[in-house]
């Protein structure tokens, strides 16, 4: 729903005045590269994840994402699969509740697959906000399209980032210290919305797995 990389023959459009989508695709890929953004997410793929040390945020569809030392270990507890992943910094586990099995993924190069499944709960704050900021110097900048606003979500002050689609529907992503707090309709209250609502500011989980599960698969990178 929020920008991909597009062609770059579409940059031919800003001259034009379209205020396309496809104006935000270029602009989104010329703000990859800059410094500040290429330094958040070569921290990000490091495994540093968010910029406070713990915490454990709860969502509108009961998804728990709890982490500790930045998201370096994390654990995503899913109420509607009742299942659970959990990153340990080595191995990833996935836990699987109603009959106690969990698969084990580990290996020299098991972080990329770690942080691949964490991803959707990561806001690259940086990138969004040069994003929006480089958008108003195209020509083709509608600002009514390119919408920015703030609201206050699990008690924090959050700035969401949309855009208007061409059937006039509004669509927005924010989040609070790299960790996503919305994403989705303008309408929280919609299915396709994914909305934080409770964040604790520290957690002390042990990222360790439970007693009485059975190994299902092993498999390395």
């Amino acid at each position: 729903m929020f920008p991909a990389c597009g062609d770059d023959d579409d940059s031919n459009d800003n001259a034009n005045g379209n205020g396309t989508q496809d104006d935000l695709n270029v602009v989104y890929e010329d703000v990859t590269q800059n410094p500040q953004v290429m330094a958040e997410e070569n921290e990000i793929q490091s495994g540093k994840l968010f910029t406070i040390e713990s915490g454990s945020v709860t969502y509108n569809d009961g998804t728990v994402l709890s982490f500790v030392d930045y998201g370096r270990k994390f654990q995503l507890d899913f109420q509607e699969r009742f299942s659970s992943m959990i990153w340990d910094g080595v191995c990833l586990y996935t836990l699987y509740h109603d009959n106690k099995t969990y698969t084990v993924v580990n290996g020299n190069n098991v972080l990329p697959y770690a942080l691949g499944k964490v991803r959707p709960y990561v806001f690259n704050e940086v990138l969004w906000e040069l994003t929006y900021k480089q958008s108003e110097k195209y020509d083709g900048y509608v600002p009514e399209d390119y919408l920015v606003k703030s609201e206050i979500i699990a008690g924090k002050s959050v700035k969401l980032y949309g855009e208007k689609k061409e059937d006039g529907t509004q669509q927005f992503m924010g989040g609070w210290n790299r960790i996503l707090f919305y994403n989705g309709d303008a309408d929280s209250s919609s299915p396709n919305t994914l909305v934080a609502v409770s964040i604790k500011e520290s957690y002390s989980g042990s990222f360790t797995m439970p007693s009485g599960y059975t190994t299902a698969l092993s498999f390395g990178f």
